[in-house]
């Protein structure tokens, strides 16, 4: 087993803890020089049968079945009395009335130790974006539409992630919705 840090933003942090995430995409990236750099994998990365030549490799990243991932999250060090961080996910309108909001700490800074939420890695696989079904949206913590909902504005969870995946990664050039580049579709259970 291989523990590894991930980050997530505040509203996704939420959904870790309140068990409606369950699952997370992240843009492959092609391996350079030994290196990982921040372009999406191309087509030409791919064998004939669509497999990545890297997939060994490619998965190492977040991690095989039984791998644990612990999260990032912006935070305070030692925001509370008892030395503890305070986390941003956790804050709140009610919160600012009764203490002063902290200098909150980028999530890449976060030391393991700071963690408060593990999870195991159940599955990966690879995939392009625009291939996720209507359960793996839920299961990225996007609320299910109802039947009605879905007659009357035609917006399934499907549709509410595609607009999620781009407020978080649409400026990044080539992955946006509209590009759908291959992701990582890491499955995961938290760790209590």
């Amino acid at each position: 087993m291989i523990e590894r840090p991930i980050l997530f933003s505040a509203p996704m942090v939420r959904a870790l803890l309140d068990g409606t995430k369950t699952q997370t995409r992240r843009v492959v990236t092609v391996p350079i020089g030994g290196g990982m750099v921040g372009l999406p994998i191309a087509a030409d990365w791919l064998d004939a049968d669509g497999e990545t030549r890297w997939s060994e490799k490619l998965c190492e990243k977040y991690g095989r079945p039984g791998d644990r991932l612990w999260v990032r999250e912006t935070f305070a060090p030692r925001y509370f009395d008892n030395g503890k961080p305070g986390y941003r996910a956790d804050w709140t309108a009610v919160a600012a009335d009764v203490v002063a909001e902290p200098k909150w700490k980028p999530s890449i800074f976060m030391r393991r130790t700071e963690s408060r939420i593990t999870l195991r890695v159940t599955a990966h696989r690879i995939e392009r974006l625009q291939a996720i079904s209507e359960a793996d949206a839920i299961a990225e913590g996007c609320t299910a539409a109802t039947p009605a909902e879905t007659l009357a504005n035609g917006y399934p969870a499907t549709v509410r992630y595609a607009s999620l995946w781009d407020s978080l990664n649409g400026k990044k050039p080539g992955c946006s919705w509209a590009d759908n580049p291959w992701v990582h579709v890491v499955t995961f259970e938290r760790v209590e």
